[in-house]
């Protein structure tokens, strides 16, 4: 057997046994590490595009919780979408569950946050660790009643954002897909493009006045590669119309956010964001 290979298989089995109970464990063809809690003799799965009713819980390799649905006391409800990333994601796992199955997945952190839920790493999680699920598939909510659902809160998103730019007396029009864009200081330097590098600060807002985050605060500026789909679709494309020392504020209507996802305790689906960026740098990508 070759020696590297070999090497390798050692590596990740060490890897899975530390951070999980030493117990059976199955991979998926995506690469998805999983094991199953509780098996239920049901034959229902859920089809891409259904909302599938969860109980969730994920931590860090240390235990540490990042989202529970025990928090929410109610269950989630989650569109099964294809899968977000390439060497084993969450909505794999998600569709290879029957109603009534609890199960383990190990899913890898960068991959969930940064393609999965377009957010930055948080902090105090590894770029190479894995994020640990556990989940249990409760039942699939009818397409009707969601749709209902759906568009009651759709509207009440609308009423909230004409509110909010008749309150803050905002003239500028929004662009064809929603966003607005309100310059608060020009720049003079190079404008991003696909496939480069750019450096931002950004404070981020709900309608409400609430921030939920900002590189500011942290004193850190986030990167990201343009066209890559790393950030939500408003940020980026707020971003290319800008030049280097530019700063701006912008609407985000939750069609180019999370729609009807949200993010986890943070923001709830539907929501419009508040972002003031500044564009700090554009520069190449560096390669190995």
């Amino acid at each position: 057997m070759n020696r590297i290979f070999l090497f390798s298989l050692v590596l990740l089995i060490a890897t899975l046994y530390s951070c999980k109970p030493k117990a059976d464990f199955k991979i998926h063809k995506s690469g998805l590490i999983y094991k199953y809690l509780y098996k239920s003799n049901d034959s229902v799965s859920a089809q891409l595009g259904e909302f599938m009713i969860l109980r969730v819980k994920y931590t860090t390799e240390n235990d540490s919780v990042l989202f529970s649905t025990d928090d929410l006391n109610k269950p989630l409800m989650l569109k099964l979408d294809e899968p977000s990333h390439k060497g084993g994601s969450i909505e794999d796992g998600l569709s290879i569950m029957h109603i009534g199955d609890s199960m383990r997945f190990w899913v890898d952190a960068k991959s969930f946050f940064e393609k999965t839920r377009r957010v930055p790493l948080p902090d105090g999680v590894k770029p190479k660790s894995k994020i640990i699920f556990d989940v249990k598939f409760q039942g699939i909510v009818p397409h009707a009643e969601v749709e209902k659902e759906n568009v009651k809160k759709k509207t009440q998103e609308e009423v909230l954002l004409d509110d909010f730019i008749r309150t803050n007396n905002i003239k500028i029009k929004s662009l064809p897909d929603g966003l607005y864009i309100i310059p608060l200081k020009k720049g003079a330097g190079e404008k991003p493009k696909k496939g480069k590098m750019v450096a931002i600060h950004y404070q981020a807002y709900l309608l409400n006045g609430r921030k939920f985050d900002s590189t500011v605060d942290r004193h850190e500026p986030f990167e990201f590669e343009i066209g890559k789909g790393d950030v939500i679709a408003g940020l980026e494309e707020a971003v290319l119309t800008m030049k280097i020392g530019e700063r701006i504020k912008i609407i985000i209507p939750s069609s180019l956010a999370y729609a009807d996802k949200g993010y986890g305790k943070t923001i709830p689906p539907f929501s419009t964001l508040i972002f003031e960026v500044q564009l700090l740098d554009v520069f190449d990508k560096l390669t190995n």
